[in-house]
């Protein structure tokens, strides 16, 4: 996630917006995964790694993310 978040402001520099929708949608989604993670671990237990609720958590935002580009944006089905 760090070097997403790295080269992130690099690759904002260049690109053309065609479609701005997509866009936010996908800047939303690398700002909420970072910041679920980090709020995961923080408020989490205090053993190593992450417990099952909390990887169900990261996959339902993933899911979430998925549903909103398929239905929402893209508009495939």
């Amino acid at each position: 996630m760090t070097v997403t978040i790295g080269f992130l402001p690099l690759a904002l520099v260049t690109l053309p917006i065609q479609n701005m929708q997509l866009f936010v949608v996908n800047l939303a989604f690398v700002a909420v995964m970072p910041a679920a993670l980090a709020l995961l671990v923080h408020f989490g237990s205090d053993e190593h790694g992450l417990k099952r609720w909390q990887v169900g958590v990261l996959d339902g935002i993933y899911v979430l993310y998925l549903v909103v580009m398929v239905f929402g944006v893209l508009q495939l089905l």
